[in-house]
């Protein structure tokens, strides 16, 4: 197959860059790709990937390496959509050190399939996952938007840090297992419209400030404990209707 490249301006980064047909290329430090998950299969410790606006049919296996960083070009434009289990899952080979990715695009997926799947199964070490402005379009609210499970030992902490939020929506329910008093959950500024369920009997600590949640959909089982700052409740349906949540923190 012959592939015509050109050359376009992108006023988003200033410079020229290079595209194939009306698509730009997806780029692994400022390398093209045809895919997502191409540039994955690529990527090393610390790399960078930056997807052109659209929305792509994609299960994607996030890399090995860690501290790769997913973005979008223009902040907003990016959608990877699922096609037959997940748009992205994350549950990388073994570590060196304190494991990290960071995912600043946004997800959708239909109804039986995951938005974003997190596994520990074979990383031996802390996971560290910084979410940026992700918005997560679910068919059912009842579909897991973002599924933490622990198939590893149950002493390696997951960590999910999900701030600059600036009002994203989550559709999906979220669910988070806990097994490591290391464990973190860090959501600011998200809608979380489809809930957000804990399990687990080690104690962790979950922490939600200006985020608005789910009427009723807040469930933390076990040892955990929860701190609410500045949240309200609301539906899906009617965002405009909420109830100011009492703030509630851990003494």
């Amino acid at each position: 197959m012959t592939v015509k490249m050109r050359r376009m301006y992108n006023p988003a980064i200033g410079d020229y860059e290079e595209s194939v047909g009306e698509a730009t290329l997806i780029t692994l430090d400022g390398v093209g790709y045809p895919t997502i998950q191409a540039a994955m299969n690529a990527a090393v410790a610390d790399s960078l990937i930056l997807v052109a606006p659209g929305t792509y049919q994609e299960d994607v296996t996030w890399s090995d390496a860690s501290g790769v960083q997913l973005l979008p070009k223009i902040p907003g434009t990016v959608v990877i959509e699922a096609v037959t289990a997940f748009a992205v899952s994350i549950n990388p080979a073994l570590a060196a050190g304190t494991w990290s990715a960071t995912l600043g695009v946004e997800l959708s997926h239909g109804d039986g399939l995951t938005g974003l799947l997190i596994n520990n199964t074979n990383v031996g070490k802390r996971m560290n996952i910084y979410l940026q402005d992700v918005e997560i379009e679910s068919e059912e609210p009842t579909d897991k938007a973002i599924s933490v499970l622990r198939a590893g030992a149950s002493d390696n902490a997951i960590r999910i840090y999900a701030a600059s939020g600036r009002l994203s929506t989550i559709e999906g329910l979220v669910n988070f297992i806990t097994e490591s008093t290391d464990d973190r959950v860090r959501f600011h500024g998200y809608r979380l419209v489809g809930g957000f369920t804990c399990v687990g009997a080690v104690a962790n600590e979950l922490a939600f400030t200006c985020c608005g949640i789910k009427t009723g959909g807040l469930t933390v089982d076990g040892a955990n404990v929860y701190n609410l700052l500045a949240c309200w409740y609301e539906t899906d349906a009617n965002p405009n209707v909420h109830t100011a949540c009492v703030d509630v923190v851990e003494q």
